[in-house]
């Protein structure tokens, strides 16, 4: 991750991005495994 700046709020949209795709891509993966 980027160097966390002093402002956070700038910094919260990355993060929940880059958490989004993660989760996105573990159900896909939980969906072909048990489909």
């Amino acid at each position: 991750f980027a160097p966390r700046s002093p402002n956070r709020d700038t910094d919260r949209p990355t993060i929940s991005r880059a958490c989004r795709a993660l989760h996105t891509r573990h159900s896909q993966q939980i969906k072909t495994r048990y489909l």
